[in-house]
């Protein structure tokens, strides 16, 4: 049992002094240390909001058309206001679609004492939206993509009675001076757009966009406008449709990671 003792007691004695021997050597060694990088949280949205939008329409064809009626001209940019909605998507790494509907009207009026006049120019646009971002900083995001949708214009234009009696309403619709005139036209719309985008917190995002549209006769239906929904129109401008710039603002809820 001493013996066993006594050699144990001498082995640690010698690595002790071991140890120190190697002291000076072990101040030779040097460590690196990396600095440590914080992770980025990938880029994702999902929610849905309000649009409101300025749109510079070219208008020249429907206010000569107003003038002849005796009316002024449209007011411009023309007011569109709008929902959409939108996802992430993994598989494609700051890919987002979407979904929007939206639309405005400005119209021309006259009225005396026992008629008034209108002309009233509709446009409406449903469709998808990819958009693919590019986050700068934390909470702000820069994206830009594409609209896809299907349009179309209306321009109505009437002059009726102030007041009709319903019990005269058959004799009073054929009176040579009330009228009711009613054009349509369906488009392919294209947009490209830039998104700048803010997170204020992780459930709101305030949105500043710009873009062009481009719009085309529909290439799926009759390329001539129709009239009281039944007549075709013919030699419609060209310059008669739903291209030009426009500027929106948009507030959404949902889940705004990045």
């Amino acid at each position: 049992m001493k013996k066993s003792i006594i050699l144990i007691t001498s082995v640690l004695l010698l690595s002790i002094s071991q140890i120190f021997a190697q002291g000076p050597d072990i101040e030779q060694f040097q460590f690196e240390t990396e600095p440590t990088q914080t992770e980025k949280s990938p880029y994702f949205s999902l929610g849905g909001g309000y649009t409101a939008a300025f749109q510079f329409l070219n208008l020249d064809e429907v206010n000569n058309l107003a003038k002849s009626y005796g009316l002024d001209n449209l007011s411009k940019p023309m007011y569109q206001g709008g929902f959409e909605v939108f996802t992430g998507i993994f598989i494609v790494k700051n890919l987002r679609l979407g979904f929007f509907t939206d639309g405005g009207s400005s119209s021309s009026s006259f009225d005396s004492l026992n008629l008034h006049r209108e002309l009233n120019y509709q446009i409406s646009n449903i469709g998808i939206i990819a958009d693919y971002a590019f986050v700068p900083f934390k909470s702000f995001a820069i994206l830009g993509g594409l609209r896809i949708g299907m349009a179309k214009s209306n321009i109505d234009i009437s002059q009726t009675a102030r007041d009709v009696d319903w019990n005269e309403l058959p004799t009073t619709t054929n009176i040579a001076d009330f009228y009711s005139h009613k054009l349509s036209q369906n488009f392919l719309d294209l947009e490209p757009r830039v998104n700048f985008e803010y997170a204020v917190t992780n459930f709101l995002m305030f949105r500043l966009n710009a873009s062009y549209n481009f719009s085309l006769k529909d290439p799926f239906g009759s390329s001539n406008w129709k009239y009281n929904s039944i007549g075709r129109v013919t030699n419609v401008p060209d310059k008669l449709n739903q291209s030009g710039f426009k500027i929106q603002v948009g507030l959404f809820v949902g889940l705004m990671n990045y």
